[in-house]
């Protein structure tokens, strides 16, 4: 037993022990580092992952490259302007980890020699004036051209710059400073850069300013909330003590552990500031309650305590798991947010417990623990009016909240599973500003992957009957996902046929024939020893890829395009030993997202689940259970029904919100329902029992509630759109869950408690046990 003279000393103790782990973790932050990382996003799926790795093998990477738009206001098609072109593409070559740039002044098409040699000649040239003219002509009808390198709705061209391999994070910002140092030297009238490597290099950038602001906001608003609610320094420090260490805490810990932030993981310390004051502010107002009971310091600490440490224990339990849970999805980026939040609560609920009261041990009692100081009045006077109001009307409040059930359904069915490359960013954000460049004067920025395999050994994709089935394949892509700058062994096989054919327009096409296609299977058998070629077909001729890029019409109408071109595969070649596979970073992507709404259904039944089984410990009621589960999951089914109605789609950002609301929401009703439970312990009736609770408690949950939601709701102001919408929802949730908490859930107490029955139509405020 530790006696009363020893508390200061290990108060002390602790203090200094929990100040020498945050100064330690503090030196550590520097070091805190982010990843920016499209693979982090794939599915934990054997069967499309294997297949994008094994693809990746047979033909290359499919986000080896880097897009550069020129515009010129005085046209594309004059010496002044392709000569710095010109001059921009040896630069570009020039460059360490590049492997090949292709630009509008060295794209060539062949014809055959007298010798049958295949001979290169430009398509455009810039020291001839009287050339240009019909060159520009022959660029703007050559399909392998248009939309590709040059514009057609634009004065614009394109440069592509292909990587060795899929450069890591260092080597990507090499490649970005090589480029911007580069163009330092030139003037264009207007310039466009989009590709994996410098939309790396601006996101963490932009998630390192994001991470201080949104840090530096929830703790000016923590605290301003803190005074309006305790009107004192010390109802602000002390909280705000404890959730300064537990964000220096964890993120020490992350960079121990070597761990790297997402980008929804930039918003840790944010949330850890919002989420870390539950616990805090709990037990300050719990120890301030009994200090104005006339308590002794030490004698309030122990009540305090005692009486709130079990409900504080509980909903450690139900907000970890809340997050924790999170860590069913198929998506790594929310696992790691969901483990990294739940290591967050528990250091909150550790430092609640050991460095709070070694504070409180240590310091003064506070003076607005003292009767008729603080607001303690005009809180209790409010809350008790409020509480006649709710017994009042009662009824409405129970039938309104019933209401919202349905009504939310029916915008539930309406929300879509959705999700862009870019759906971060703000449209008028320049590195989207980029890519909406590309995708409305070229093909577009998000690459196309398609492999087809074909299965009889004796055929191989060169053979002419192939080569047009494939043809056949590439021109429903064409019209069905609108896929430009096409690559694909048919490309080959009919620049192959023009070159045969005099370069001529007209001949880039398919063979008609046998005999057509015998004037180029020499050409073709010459072209296949290249090593070029491994980016269209496997060397045996068994695998085939068709690859492009296009617009970025959203997850939810590629799986409309994708289940027709299943259809339309079945239907042209459902007997033939051919098959089809869509793969790719982008489409991983999409497949990934694809599981969001099962990921979601099935954290939130372990929730559920898990806080059922704490109301059922700690009531032994089925009744008890329903009525904590219901104020809680209400808000929940609103805001989904809001989504719906709004046209919010469920992405990645948006499908966590309710875990995180769930896990947060429910502690104010563990809280209330623990303090019940106590006040009828003491024998008290129910409804003198619920009024105690409601006076005690309703503060805190308002206090709370405000500080919660207006952290959250600070995140609306964050350029990237999945922090956007994951402030507005969660903050209505909550503030959703806050009218649930104050109205329906004494109601349904007053209902369906399997206790005294009870009358309560009576004045406001007057209650009368029957």
């Amino acid at each position: 037993m530790i006696k009363p003279d020893q508390y200061p000393k290990i108060a002390k103790l602790v203090v200094i022990i929990a100040v020498l782990i945050s100064i330690f973790c503090g030196f550590l932050i520097p070091k805190l580092r982010f990843d920016y990382n499209f693979e982090s996003f794939f599915p934990d799926d054997a069967d499309n992952l294997g297949f994008y790795d094994a693809h990746r093998q047979r033909f290359g990477s499919d986000n080896d490259f880097i897009l550069i738009g020129i515009s010129d206001k005085g046209g594309i098609f004059n010496p002044t302007f392709l000569g710095k072109i010109a001059a921009l593409t040896d630069s570009l070559q020039s460059m360490s980890l590049v492997r090949e740039v292709l630009s509008p002044t060295n794209v060539s098409s062949y014809v055959l020699s007298p010798l049958g040699f295949p001979v290169s000649i430009p398509y455009l040239h810039p020291d001839s004036v009287a050339l240009l003219a019909q060159d520009s002509a022959k660029v703007m009808t050559t399909e392998t051209l248009r939309g590709n390198i040059f514009s057609t709705t634009h004065p614009s061209v394109s440069i592509v710059v292909r990587t060795i391999g899929e450069p890591n994070k260092a080597q990507s910002d090499s490649i970005v400073s090589q480029i911007n140092r580069i163009f330092t030297h030139f003037s264009f009238s207007e310039t466009h850069i989009s590709g994996k490597a410098q939309g790396q290099d601006y996101y963490i950038k932009k998630m390192t300013t994001e991470m201080i602001t949104f840090t530096v906001i929830s703790a000016l608003l923590a605290i301003l909330f803190l005074y309006i609610s305790f009107r004192s320094f010390w109802g602000v420090w002390v909280p705000i003590s404890i959730v300064v260490l537990t964000a220096v805490w964890l993120m020490g810990l992350l960079i121990l552990w070597g761990k790297l932030l997402n980008i929804l993981t930039i918003i840790l310390p944010a949330i850890l500031f919002i989420v870390g004051m539950s616990d805090v502010v709990h037990i300050t107002e719990k120890y301030l309650h009994e200090l104005r009971k006339g308590l002794p310091k030490m004698e309030a600490i122990k009540i305090t305590l005692k009486e709130v440490g079990w409900a504080t224990f509980l909903t450690l339990i139900t907000t970890a798991a809340g997050f924790l849970t999170l860590n069913t999805a198929s998506i790594e980026p929310i696992r790691a947010f969901g483990l990294y939040t739940g290591l967050g609560v528990l250091i909150a609920y550790i430092l609640s417990f050991t460095f709070l009261p070694a504070i409180l041990v240590l310091s003064p009692a506070p003076s607005i623990a003292e009767k008729g100081k603080g607001n303690a009045v005009f809180w209790d006077n409010s809350l008790r009016n409020l509480f006649a109001w709710v017994l009042r009307y009662k009824t409405p409040i129970f039938w309104v909240s019933m209401l919202l059930i349905p009504c939310s359904l029916i915008g539930v069915f309406n929300i879509k599973i959705n999700n862009y490359l870019l759906e971060d960013l703000a449209q008028n954000d320049p590195t989207k500003q980029n890519v909406l460049f590309f995708e409305e004067h070229f093909a577009g920025v998000r690459p196309f992957e398609l492999s087809v395999h074909f299965s009889d050994t004796a055929q191989d994709c060169w053979q002419l009957e192939n080569l047009q089935k494939l043809e056949k394949i590439e021109n429903f892509c064409k019209q069905t996902y609108q896929v430009g700058s096409l690559l694909s062994p048919v490309t080959v096989a009919k620049s192959a046929f023009q070159s045969a054919n005099s370069g001529s327009i007209e001949n880039y096409r398919l063979p008609k024939n046998e005999d057509e296609y015998q004037t180029i299977a020499p050409l073709i058998k010459q072209i296949r020893k290249q090593k070029a070629l491994k980016g269209v077909a496997t060397k045996d001729g068994a695998w085939a890829r068709i690859a492009g890029r296009l617009t970025d019409h959203g997850g939810y109408k590629m799986r409309q395009y994708n289940s027709k071109l299943d259809s339309f595969m079945v239907r042209s070649f459902s007997k033939q030993p051919i098959s089809h596979k869509l793969t790719g970073a982008a489409h991983l992507i999409d497949v990934n997202n694809s599981y969001l709404a099962i990921d979601m259904v099935e954290s939130l039944a372990i929730s559920v689940l898990i806080i059922a089984l704490i109301m059922g410990l700690l009531y032994r009621s089925f009744s008890m259970i329903l009525i904590a589960l219901i104020p809680n999951l209400l808000p929940s089914l609103v805001v989904a029904g809001i989504m719906g109605y709004a046209g919010i789609d469920l992405k990645v950002s948006t499908s966590i919100i309710f875990n995180i609301a769930l896990g947060i929401a429910v502690d104010d009703t563990i809280h209330f329902l623990s303090m019940l439970k106590l006040e009828l312990n003491k024998n008290k009736s129910l409804l003198y029992a619920l009024k105690t609770t409601y006076i005690a408690e309703g503060k805190a949950v308002i206090v709370l509630s405000f500080i919660l939601c207006s952290g959250f709701l600070a995140l609306i102001f964050s350029d990237f759109n999945s922090i956007y919408y994951m402030g507005l929802l969660v903050s209505i949730t909550l503030a959703v869950g806050l009218v649930g908490d104050l109205l329906l859930l004494p109601v349904l107490i007053v209902f369906f408690y399997k206790g005294k029955r009870i009358n309560t139509n009576k004045a406001a405020g007057e209650i009368i046990e029957v």
